[in-house]
């Protein structure tokens, strides 16, 4: 088994490996749609241990509507690796760790018909979502959007809707709702997710 939950939900937040994670892709289904870009950051507290990138050729069109949202283009994912060549390396990147996403549901949704579709067995990692988190840490925001809460925090976004920015705005968000729901002190990712 690839993770531990049960060891995992006991350790306090600060002996935990973290991936922030962010996928970019070809529309919004992930029954239809496809991955076109994964940006991961493997971190513990505000050390960052790794980092995994890689822009996919999903061997469809984006849809115009994603492409003006991500700024992608078909031609800019022509000739780049496939998913089944991808998604290898990403599982490995995140085995043992606790995942981070903003609307976690999502990405998710994306990699459990990814790793379906490409004949992989499927995953159940903890998933910590940093929507929900912020909901509970900052309550009474006008909205939890990504940009919006990065806005809120004063966290930098340089490259809003790329996966490697997304990612690393998650982790900087999941890091203010740590500190404000443990109020400075130790919380087991279990006491985190309840």
């Amino acid at each position: 088994m690839m993770f531990n939950q049960k060891s995992l939900l006991a350790k306090s937040i600060s002996e935990l490996c973290f991936t922030a994670f962010d996928f970019e892709t070809t529309g919004l289904y992930a029954g239809i749609d496809r991955i076109i870009e994964i940006g991961a950051i493997k971190f513990r507290q505000d050390n960052i241990c790794d980092r995994f990138h890689s822009l996919i050729d999903p061997h469809m069109p984006v849809s115009p509507e994603a492409s003006r949202v991500n700024r992608i283009t078909n031609k800019m994912l022509k000739g780049k690796p496939e998913l089944a060549k991808i998604i290898p390396d990403f599982i490995e990147f995140i085995k043992g760790t606790v995942l981070i996403a903003h609307n976690a549901r999502f990405d998710m949704g994306f990699l459990s018909h990814a790793l379906k579709r490409l004949g992989l067995p499927a995953i159940d990692p903890p998933v910590l979502d940093t929507q929900r988190l912020s909901h509970l840490a900052f309550p009474g925001m006008r909205n939890y959007r990504l940009q919006h809460l990065a806005s809120q925090l004063a966290i930098r976004v340089e490259n809003s809707h790329r996966a490697m920015d997304d990612t690393r705005v998650c982790m900087e968000i999941f890091l203010c709702c740590v500190k404000n729901i443990s109020m400075g002190e130790e919380i087991t990712l279990d006491e985190l997710l309840n």
